[in-house]
């Protein structure tokens, strides 16, 4: 009934009261070695709706969209069309940091936002496929250290989304995911003091690496 490949979702609720959603998987390398983000909300609506979602899927019932508060994204029932939306109304700027990007949709969808005039910068991940870096390389970092297990993106300094879910086909459109967005500033700056860190420290290693792809 869930219809899904693969459970991937990374979420909790503690007492029906807290509710997590995290990019981490739980074990040692996520929790002390890799680049990850959670959201911890005491929101009450919120709560409840990931308690429906987490309660059905465990009864395998399936999930429709009222069961999905607004603020929530469920992979594979809306999150891919919420998603594109995001990117599509970003007027100025789209900070990403992910382990990979390889849905061609969302590809195409970065390409136009920058075609707009949005400034995109964008940290993945080493050795993954980069069959789209050519066409995006003046704003992509690849990070060694710490790795990258993230999912995560800012639209215009206004709207943080934390998910499970990788940038792939596969994640949006087959997976059982969970995202939270949030406009709350504190943990706005919280991500975006840490982007930039973590761009910084990035950056020698990217421009040796395109050097490397581009000799070879």
């Amino acid at each position: 009934k869930l219809g899904i490949n693969f459970l991937h979702i990374k979420a909790a609720v503690i007492d029906n009261s807290i509710g997590y959603i995290s990019t981490s998987n739980l074990t040692n390398s996520s929790l002390y070695k890799n680049r990850e983000y959670m959201v911890v909300t005491q929101n009450s609506w919120v709560v409840a709706s990931i308690k429906t979602i987490l309660d059905k899927d465990r009864q395998d019932i399936s999930l429709s969209k009222k069961d999905i508060h607004p603020n929530l994204w469920v992979c594979p029932i809306d999150c891919r069309e919420k998603l594109e939306y995001l990117i599509t109304s970003a007027q100025q700027s789209i900070l990403i940091q992910a382990q990979y990007l390889q849905d061609s949709r969302i590809f195409e969808t970065l390409l136009a936002a920058r075609t707009r005039g949005v400034d995109i910068r964008i940290i993945v991940a080493d050795g993954q496929e980069k069959w789209w870096v050519d066409r995006l390389s003046d704003n992509i970092r690849i990070q060694q250290d710490p790795y990258v297990h993230a999912k995560s993106i800012l639209v215009d300094d206004r709207w943080l989304q934390i998910w499970s879910h990788n940038f792939s086909t596969n994640a949006l459109d087959n997976n059982r995911e969970m995202s939270i967005v949030s406009d709350d500033k504190k943990s706005i700056n919280i991500f975006k003091n840490q982007f930039e860190k973590d761009r910084q420290k990035a950056k020698e290693y990217d421009e040796k690496w395109l050097k490397d792809k581009q000799e070879n």
